[in-house]
């Protein structure tokens, strides 16, 4: 299947289009001098910041491309993992970078970061 449109943009679309949600992306959140995190899609919604790593591999084919694809999935839990972690560091930094999350001032429960993974696969 051919995307028209890039997974991400259309992952933000979606949810974007249902009421209460509001959806950020790219978002690029510096944690240091050297160092900076690239967030797919961002979600606020009923107190729950969710995280959402989108890959988009090539079609399977053979054994090898599914192999790949498990890979990209276990690298984006890795990521999502670590993008958490820093969001959690960082709060004031993150809700800079998101002002129309309209975040709360004080760092929200880690119960309450949620992490998607997804792919075309």
């Amino acid at each position: 299947m051919e995307y028209s449109v890039v997974p991400e943009e259309e992952l933000r679309g979606f949810f974007a289009s249902i009421a209460g949600i509001k959806v950020e992306g790219p978002v690029n959140l510096k944690v240091s001098a050297s160092s900076k995190l690239e967030f797919d899609v961002i979600i606020y919604w009923d107190g729950f910041l969710v995280l959402v790593e989108a890959k988009c591999s090539k079609s399977v084919y053979d054994p090898y491309d599914i192999h790949r694809a498990k890979d990209q999935v276990i690298e984006a839990v890795h990521q999502l993992t670590r993008r958490k972690e820093a969001v959690l560091q960082h709060w004031d930094k993150f809700r800079a970078v998101v002002p129309n999350l309209n975040l709360p001032g004080d760092v929200i429960a880690e119960d309450y970061v949620k992490l998607i993974a997804v792919t075309n696969v």
